[in-house]
């Protein structure tokens, strides 16, 4: 994957994300979720409430680097709007 700045894409590929748990388990909260978007695309993620679409919005934005993946954003501004 191409780094961020190096793209026309916003090219999101999550292998997996997990947190420990207080006992040291480990909890996968999503796992391969993959979406390209061009110049101009809109995306909206729709889900229950607690099913990762902030998760993956904190990791799109660079919020979040702890998981397995890669995120190759476009030069410029990404909009986003939390809820």
């Amino acid at each position: 994957m191409r780094p961020v700045g190096d793209s026309e894409l916003l090219d999101v590929r999550i292998v997996r994300k997990a947190y420990l748990s207080a006992s040291g388990e480990r909890a996968d909260v999503l796992r391969d979720v993959a979406f390209t978007l061009s110049h101009g695309e809109v995306g909206a993620f729709v889900g229950p409430s607690g099913c990762g679409k902030t998760t993956i919005l904190r990791m799109v934005a660079g919020l979040d680097a702890e998981f397995d993946g890669a995120v190759a954003r476009p030069a410029g501004a990404i909009g986003m709007v939390f809820q």
